[in-house]
């Protein structure tokens, strides 16, 4: 009780933007179980090797599907970057043919059948690919958005909007 008395309040908040809500953290955490892990299997897994992906609906993306190719959109689909995961395999993307999809919420591993849609890293940089399920369970997918808003222009300091960034640099966990 004597050193409450002397240093007043115990508790601090190291973030210039104060708490964060729980509300905000349980979202955070429902949509991290959508976030995987690319790597290359063949790598050494404290290797870096590809990046950061997130499940999709095929539904959402029914703009982009090519006439005849449905089949292969019948499940969820991977969406991530082209400088990831790509058929060429460019440096450092992972080639497609030894990439790997790891969940680590549900810690599940599934291998990557191919690459359905792809645009260069020089244009779109994203890649959206099949996994092999095998009649395993299916992590949950990422809404996505058709009236997605613009970012805030936060370079004044001025705005108090926050960001929430979810991911696996070059693969790692």
């Amino acid at each position: 009780r004597e050193l409450a008395g002397e240093l007043g309040n115990l508790q601090a908040i190291h973030d210039r933007n104060g708490p964060t809500p729980e509300s905000v953290m349980v979202n955070l955490i429902e949509r991290g179980a959508s976030v995987c892990r690319v790597v290359n299997r063949n790598k050494h897994p404290y290797t870096p090797s590809g990046g950061t992906g997130f499940l999709v609906d095929p539904s959402d993306l029914r703009e982009i599907i090519p006439d005849g190719e449905s089949e292969d959109w019948q499940y969820p689909v991977l969406v991530t970057n082209n400088h990831v995961l790509s058929n060429d395999g460019l440096s450092p993307s992972v080639r497609v043919r030894h990439a790997d999809a790891i969940f680590d919420r549900g810690g599940q591993r599934f291998r990557v059948d191919k690459i359905l849609w792809e645009s260069p890293r020089t244009e779109l940089d994203v890649s959206i690919a099949k996994l092999r399920w095998e009649n395993r369970e299916r992590p949950a997918t990422l809404p996505v958005s058709s009236d997605a808003q613009p970012l805030a222009d936060c370079s004044n300091g001025e705005s108090d909007e926050k960001i929430y960034v979810i991911g696996h640099p070059q693969g790692r966990g």
